[in-house]
């Protein structure tokens, strides 16, 4: 809903390691030109490998920010408030996607 959502100090550390993570996975997953919506463009390949690097680099940040939410007590209880989890998931799944590794 767009609505600020209070929460404890140790809360939001956590909190922004986890979105940090997840923000440089996308930008990473996005250099390629592959955006969230599995658009590729043209003018973001220089013929090194078709982007199949920066999405595999891409989901290695996606990874840690899902072990951040997995590993920490503090945000154990925010993955049903907030959306930035399922996000994460739906980012992940569409790296894997991309590369074509959906064992």
């Amino acid at each position: 809903s767009g609505n600020l959502v209070p929460m404890g100090r140790s809360d939001a550390a956590a909190f922004l390691a986890a979105l940090g993570l997840h923000r440089i996975g996308r930008s990473r997953m996005e250099r390629r030109g592959h955006d969230a919506n599995g658009i590729t463009s043209d003018s973001s390949t220089d013929g090194e490998d078709g982007g199949g690097r920066d999405v595999a680099s891409g989901l290695v940040f996606l990874l840690e920010a899902d072990a951040e939410w997995n590993n920490s007590p503090a945000l154990e209880g925010w993955k049903d408030k907030v959306d930035n989890y399922g996000l994460l998931q739906l980012d992940i799944a569409w790296c894997y996607l991309l590369l074509e590794s959906l064992d």
